[in-house]
Protein backbone atom coordinates (compact mmCIF):
# COMPACT_ATOMS: atom_id res chain seq x y z
CA UNK A 1 0.00 0.00 0.00
CA UNK A 2 2.60 2.45 1.06
CA UNK A 3 3.95 1.86 -2.80
CA UNK A 4 0.94 3.16 -4.47
CA UNK A 5 0.56 6.08 -1.88
CA UNK A 6 3.88 7.23 -2.44
CA UNK A 7 3.08 7.97 -6.13
CA UNK A 8 -0.31 9.34 -5.35
CA UNK A 9 -0.64 13.60 -5.50
CA UNK A 10 -1.84 14.91 -2.35
CA UNK A 11 -4.38 17.45 -2.45
CA UNK A 12 -3.48 20.89 -1.95
CA UNK A 13 -4.97 22.93 0.94
CA UNK A 14 -7.39 24.98 -1.66
CA UNK A 15 -8.56 21.34 -2.74
CA UNK A 16 -8.41 20.17 0.83
CA UNK A 17 -10.56 23.11 1.82
CA UNK A 18 -12.99 22.78 -1.76
CA UNK A 19 -13.94 18.63 -0.59
CA UNK A 20 -14.77 19.45 2.59
CA UNK A 21 -17.04 22.24 1.60
CA UNK A 22 -18.78 20.16 -1.03
CA UNK A 23 -19.32 17.33 0.81
CA UNK A 24 -20.88 19.60 3.80
CA UNK A 25 -23.02 20.97 0.91
CA UNK A 26 -24.15 17.03 0.55
CA UNK A 27 -24.76 17.00 4.22
CA UNK A 28 -26.46 20.05 4.51
CA UNK A 29 -28.66 19.15 1.12
CA UNK A 30 -29.67 15.76 3.14
CA UNK A 31 -30.32 17.55 6.78
CA UNK A 32 -27.41 15.73 8.09
CA UNK A 33 -26.12 18.05 11.51
CA UNK A 34 -23.05 15.95 12.36
CA UNK A 35 -20.88 13.19 10.85
CA UNK A 36 -18.27 10.88 11.84
CA UNK A 37 -14.63 11.10 10.20
CA UNK A 38 -12.69 7.86 10.90
CA UNK A 39 -9.21 7.95 9.82
CA UNK A 40 -8.05 11.87 8.87
CA UNK A 41 -4.88 13.43 9.47
CA UNK A 42 -3.57 16.64 10.86
CA UNK A 43 -3.91 18.04 7.14
CA UNK A 44 -7.60 17.23 7.43
CA UNK A 45 -7.63 18.12 10.73
CA UNK A 46 -6.28 21.45 10.17
CA UNK A 47 -8.78 22.39 6.83
CA UNK A 48 -11.46 21.60 9.71
CA UNK A 49 -10.23 24.04 12.42
CA UNK A 50 -9.71 26.73 9.29
CA UNK A 51 -13.45 26.56 8.69
CA UNK A 52 -14.74 26.72 12.18
CA UNK A 53 -12.65 29.75 12.71
CA UNK A 54 -14.13 31.41 9.46
CA UNK A 55 -17.56 29.98 10.91
CA UNK A 56 -18.07 27.93 7.71
CA UNK A 57 -18.02 24.42 9.49
CA UNK A 58 -21.57 24.01 8.79
CA UNK A 59 -21.79 20.22 10.35
CA UNK A 60 -20.44 19.15 13.67
CA UNK A 61 -17.91 16.75 13.19
CA UNK A 62 -16.49 13.81 15.59
CA UNK A 63 -13.32 13.36 13.85
CA UNK A 64 -10.96 10.02 14.70
CA UNK A 65 -7.22 10.41 14.25
CA UNK A 66 -6.26 7.73 11.35
CA UNK A 67 -3.56 5.08 14.15
CA UNK A 68 -1.04 6.22 16.51
CA UNK A 69 2.03 7.51 13.88
CA UNK A 70 3.50 11.18 13.94
CA UNK A 71 -0.47 12.56 13.37
CA UNK A 72 -1.39 11.11 16.94
CA UNK A 73 1.32 12.53 18.59
CA UNK A 74 1.14 15.90 17.42
CA UNK A 75 -2.78 16.03 17.83
CA UNK A 76 -2.62 14.53 21.27
CA UNK A 77 -0.10 16.51 22.67
CA UNK A 78 -2.25 18.92 24.63
CA UNK A 79 -4.90 16.33 24.95
CA UNK A 80 -7.87 16.12 23.25
CA UNK A 81 -9.71 18.84 20.87
CA UNK A 82 -13.62 19.24 22.36
CA UNK A 83 -15.79 21.11 21.18
CA UNK A 84 -13.37 23.42 18.90
CA UNK A 85 -15.41 26.19 16.68
CA UNK A 86 -18.79 26.60 18.46
CA UNK A 87 -18.87 22.76 19.33
CA UNK A 88 -18.31 21.87 15.80
CA UNK A 89 -15.09 20.05 15.59
CA UNK A 90 -14.51 17.04 18.78
CA UNK A 91 -11.14 15.16 18.22
CA UNK A 92 -10.62 12.62 20.90
CA UNK A 93 -10.32 9.04 19.58
CA UNK A 94 -8.30 6.97 17.10
CA UNK A 95 -8.98 4.54 14.37
CA UNK A 96 -6.92 1.47 14.91
CA UNK A 97 -6.90 -0.56 11.38
CA UNK A 98 -5.96 -4.12 11.85
CA UNK A 99 -6.03 -7.09 8.93
CA UNK A 100 -8.84 -9.32 8.57
CA UNK A 101 -13.14 -8.59 7.11
CA UNK A 102 -16.24 -9.40 9.03
CA UNK A 103 -17.09 -12.55 7.97
CA UNK A 104 -20.86 -13.78 8.36
CA UNK A 105 -19.67 -17.40 9.30
CA UNK A 106 -17.53 -15.93 12.26
CA UNK A 107 -19.89 -14.39 14.26
CA UNK A 108 -23.05 -14.10 16.23
CA UNK A 109 -25.31 -11.43 16.11
CA UNK A 110 -28.85 -10.44 17.10
CA UNK A 111 -30.51 -10.27 13.47
CA UNK A 112 -29.41 -11.28 9.66
CA UNK A 113 -26.93 -9.45 7.82
CA UNK A 114 -26.30 -8.29 4.13
CA UNK A 115 -22.76 -9.65 3.15
CA UNK A 116 -23.03 -9.20 -0.44
CA UNK A 117 -25.28 -6.98 -2.24
CA UNK A 118 -27.31 -10.61 -3.15
CA UNK A 119 -26.79 -12.40 -0.14
CA UNK A 120 -28.38 -12.38 3.06
CA UNK A 121 -27.16 -15.39 6.08
CA UNK A 122 -29.01 -15.52 9.41
CA UNK A 123 -26.56 -15.62 11.79
CA UNK A 124 -28.62 -18.01 14.12
CA UNK A 125 -28.57 -20.76 11.94
CA UNK A 126 -26.28 -19.72 8.93
CA UNK A 127 -28.39 -20.48 6.22
CA UNK A 128 -29.24 -18.04 3.64
CA UNK A 129 -32.11 -15.74 3.51
CA UNK A 130 -33.64 -17.19 7.02
CA UNK A 131 -36.13 -15.06 8.21
CA UNK A 132 -35.20 -16.44 11.99
CA UNK A 133 -35.00 -13.17 14.71
CA UNK A 134 -33.58 -15.42 17.40
CA UNK A 135 -30.97 -14.91 19.92
CA UNK A 136 -27.27 -16.14 19.36
CA UNK A 137 -26.33 -19.66 20.30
Amino acid sequence: MDLVEAVIPQPSDAERLAALRAAMTRMNSVGLTGVGDAGVGAKIIASYKRLADQGKLSVRVYAMIGDTGEDFGALFKDGPLLGYGNDRLTVRSVKLFADGALVAEELRCWLPIQTSLISTVCCSCRTPRCNTRSKPR
